[in-house]
């Protein structure tokens, strides 16, 4: 009897012991392991203003129990739901974490969220729309980047910017990309970080700006402008705009000068320097110059009084940048077109290299479609000038000798739309076409041509934002 009692307490002693040491995945009360049904990566790359948004699949083991989520962006708490979606607003590599639980088992994985800039190469133009002042990113040639209706006021919340662009310029500055805009009038110049497009710093003009290019000396960096006419100069971060027209002026002793909204620099031949830049007084016929190379002589005028009573329509580069391409009128309502080689000079005035010499000269015909209103940019590397009237575009060689076009190269859009600026790409390859139709919400459409095949359409992008003032490009 007593054996009979030990053998059914040691069998009741090794059932208990295998259900305290069980571990299987039978019963009701079995652990439920987690684990993700497809591993994360280690890295992902979106663009600032992206919204990242990631659902992972979790399978558990036994009992399928509710599971607890966590998500940790650079260590602090930003979501508790299975979905993590998080507005990537700030700019490089962010931590990640993600914990989860079902009350038998923990997990964490971590990877690197990468915010990469939005704005990188492509067009940055200027408009009117809704009253207020705009700024959209068009990229071009560049991948997984976005349009941007208003990348101004995305960017910089706090900031009121004014209604009535006037001008936008881009440049590099010590290694940082900056884009200037002005706007109002009396205008606000602004400067911002073209990666981001944060304000860094805005500065009252003390008049209208109808104009805006950076110096292409390589130092000190200038951003030129033309307020009420008048060629002025501002250095990036500075809040004092200074004037340039005196020390370009003072030896014609000209008062009263209106400065064109143009600037073109020149080459020495073999292209290593940047010789020089050249502006126009409208107000006298003056086309006068600027040393780049640093202590040339430039004579108070380039050929002087040639173009007495004439005002500037456009100028630009021919033969590579050597030389000048302009297009005036005369007091008699004449069109004339002028090839200029402007001259070189040395450090010591009494010692110059070569005279300036007006290659070419011609009036131009109405049949040429030139007109007050004329847009006007040059192709320097295929000795080409190109200009609109309304929405049509008209182009000529340099070398020809006043052989003028007597129709359109091509038409841009549809009959309301009318030419608001060009842009020449740095490589002479390409023509982006800018166009308002004011019948339209948002006037603005933006064209590329193939200038190497006959200006063939490459893209057209119809009417993405308002107004268009003037646009700019940036290079990669």
């Amino acid at each position: 009897m007593k054996i009979k009692h030990i053998l059914a307490l040691a069998v009741l002693a090794i059932s208990a012991a295998s259900c305290i040491t069980d571990d299987s995945t039978q019963g009701n009360n079995a652990t439920s392991k987690l684990a993700l049904a497809t591993p994360l990566e280690k890295t992902y790359t979106v663009n600032r203003w992206d919204k990242f948004e990631l659902d992972p699949e979790i399978t558990q083991t036994n009992t399928q129990k509710e599971i607890a989520y966590e998500w940790e962006i650079d260590y602090k708490k930003v979501a508790d739901t299975k979905k993590l979606s998080y507005l990537c607003k700030d700019f490089g590599e962010h931590p990640v974490r993600l914990k989860i639980t079902n009350g038998d088992d923990i997990k964490l994985y971590e990877f690197t969220l990468n915010v990469q800039y939005s704005y990188v190469q492509g067009l940055y133009i200027l408009a009117d729309y809704q009253g207020k002042s705009i700024v959209s990113y068009l990229p071009d040639d560049v991948e997984k980047k976005n349009f941007e209706l208003d990348a101004l006021s995305k960017n910089n919340e706090a900031e009121k910017f004014p209604a009535d662009p006037k001008a936008i310029a881009f440049a590099n500055v010590t290694g940082t990309p900056v884009i200037f805009v002005a706007m109002g009038n009396p205008s606000k110049v602004y400067e911002m970080n073209a990666n981001l497009m944060t304000v860094f710093k805005g500065v009252d003009a003390g008049g209208e700006v109808s104009w805006l290019a950076m110096n292409p000396q390589s130092y000190p960096k200038q951003l030129l402008m033309t307020v009420g006419h008048q060629l002025m100069g501002k250095e990036p971060r500075q809040d004092r705009i200074f004037d340039l027209t005196y020390s370009l002026m003072r030896d014609l002793k000209e008062k009263n000068s209106e400065f064109a909204d143009n600037m073109t620099l020149w080459y020495r031949s073999d292209k290593s320097y940047i010789h020089a830049i050249a502006f126009f007084d409208n107000a006298h016929g003056h086309l006068v110059a600027k040393e780049i190379e640093t202590g040339l002589y430039i004579p108070k005028e380039i050929l002087p009084g040639t173009f007495t009573g004439q005002r500037l329509i456009g100028m630009g580069g021919s033969d590579g940048q050597r030389d000048l391409a302009m297009i005036t009128k005369t007091a008699d309502g004449k069109f004339m077109f002028y090839n200029i080689f402007p001259g070189y000079y040395r450090r010591n005035k009494d010692k110059k290299v070569i005279d300036a010499v007006i290659k070419f000269s011609g009036e131009m015909p109405a049949t040429s479609g030139i007109a007050d209103g004329s847009i006007i940019r040059t192709a320097p590397e295929h000795n080409m000038v190109i200009y609109t009237n309304g929405n049509k575009v008209y182009d000529f060689s340099v070398l020809s000798n006043g052989n003028y076009p007597v129709k359109e190269e091509f038409t841009v859009g549809d009959a309301n739309e009318k030419i608001a600026d060009m842009y020449v790409s740095a490589d002479n390859s390409k023509l982006y076409v800018a166009t308002n139709d004011n019948t339209k919400e948002k006037q603005g459409s933006i064209y590329c041509y193939d200038i190497n095949n006959k200006f063939k359409k490459l893209w057209e992008k119809k009417n993405i934002t308002g107004k268009i003032k003037n646009m700019t490009y940036r290079e990669q």
